[in-house]
């Protein structure tokens, strides 16, 4: 009996050491598994951060916030796992964290801003080439939606356009009026220069022209600066209205509806044709000059009109003939000296050389006109102002009455 007490006196602390060393192994169990659960939690931050970089940067927060719920949901998940099948630690499996899915990039499914010219045709509905074939015959067909259209209405001209000549004209170019689109469509149906004509006799050229003559006007930008004011658009739709010319236009002005009143859209006839091409606005941006350039333009003109609101009459006349002479024949470069004194003195403003030089020496003096070198090697006299600005100068030179012929010298 003693011998049996004293056994379970010594078993007695060797069960307590067991008990304290399985305690100790289960909270060291315990102390390595959260190390664990925190360590796999940072390598998912981790990975989940450079899936990110090397994605789309611009993804949306929602989508961010959505994965890492989905990692921390994957994370308890595996630690309940492991916790209910008591699997030691060095034999547990790795909980695998969920990767978030990448999702489309947006660059890829932006539009592309710029189109090839063999793909602009591909704007149009499938047979609507042939549509608008016949409603030219009716109407005047007007491209509108954001973009250039310069090369979508040359392939449709090229492509649908093939039973009568076309003429393409550039609106948004500098210096072009309804003048000049008459005197083009009138060289082309007559196949003779039709210079100093008036509107009237321009629209009479054509008109006489028999309907057989079909021909295709392709008006890029009817909406351009020189074609804005209500006297060029009643031109351009009585062109319109003549049977042998068939009007196709574009407009890039997001006002361009207001051109036209009731009356001008009878007219015209438009049928409007929605073109969106998103291209870039290059051939329309060339000849548009700048902002500094147009600020001294606008400078120059009202200094102008100062100058010659303080010149007497003969000079201010000399002034407009050298004006109207530039403005009528853009491409010459201006007028010599022995030219400008001839259509002096047949106006009977001048009649004397002597006189008309010291007007010019007056007009360098205040930059009015200015030289350059002809190709015959004399010297060319030309106004340095663009035609919008010279035409508005001789407007308000009419309005205040100084263009008075009163001979001078």
């Amino acid at each position: 009996m003693d011998t049996d007490e004293s056994s379970d006196d010594d078993q007695q602390p060797q069960r307590g050491r067991n008990t304290r060393k399985q305690q100790q192994q289960q909270q060291f169990v315990k102390q390595r598994r959260r190390a664990h659960a925190a360590a796999a939690a940072a390598t998912a931050a981790e990975e989940s951060e450079d899936v990110m970089d090397e994605g789309d940067q611009h993804d949306d927060d929602e989508g961010q916030n959505a994965s890492g719920s989905d990692q921390e949901e994957g994370l308890r998940s595996a630690g309940r796992q492991l916790r209910s099948a008591g699997t030691p630690l060095k034999n547990a499996p790795q909980p695998q964290p969920s990767q978030p899915q990448p999702k489309p990039r947006r660059r890829a499914a932006t539009k592309q801003c710029t189109r090839q010219p063999e793909d602009v045709t591909r704007l149009l509905p499938p047979g609507l080439d042939e549509e608008m074939l016949r409603a030219t015959q009716r109407f005047s067909l007007l491209f509108h939606g954001c973009g250039s259209k310069r090369a979508l209405l040359h392939a449709f001209a090229a492509e649908a356009l093939t039973d009568g000549g076309v003429l393409a004209i550039r609106g948004h170019m500098p210096g072009v009026t309804s003048k000049a689109v008459l005197a083009a469509v009138a060289a082309a149906l007559a196949h003779k220069a039709a210079r100093g004509a008036s509107h009237d006799e321009l629209l009479a050229t054509i008109q006489a022209e028999p309907a057989g003559r079909r021909l295709y006007v392709i008006l890029h930008n009817i909406d351009g600066p020189g074609l804005r004011s209500p006297e060029d658009q009643l031109w351009l739709g009585r062109l319109a209205q003549c049977p042998n010319v068939h009007l196709a236009a574009s407009v890039d002005h997001v006002n361009a509806a207001l051109l036209w009143d009731a009356r001008a859209c009878a007219r015209f006839r438009w049928l409007w044709v929605e073109a969106p091409t998103y291209a870039a606005y290059e051939d329309e941006t060339r000849d548009v000059p700048p902002l500094l350039t147009s600020c001294l333009q606008s400078s120059s003109k009202r200094g102008a009109a100062t100058v010659l609101g303080t010149l007497v009459s003969s000079a201010r006349a000399v002034f407009r003939v050298l004006a109207e002479h530039q403005l009528a024949d853009p491409g010459a470069g201006g007028a010599s000296q022995g030219l400008l004194f001839r259509m002096c003195r047949e106006r009977f403003i001048l009649n004397s050389e002597q006189a008309l030089r010291s007007h010019l020496v007056e007009f360098r003096d205040h930059e009015l006109v200015r030289g350059t070198p002809g190709p015959d090697g004399g010297e060319l006299l030309y106004i340095p102002m663009e035609p919008d600005a010279l035409r508005q100068v001789l407007e308000e030179m009419e309005g205040g009455g100084g263009g008075g012929g009163a001979r001078g010298g």
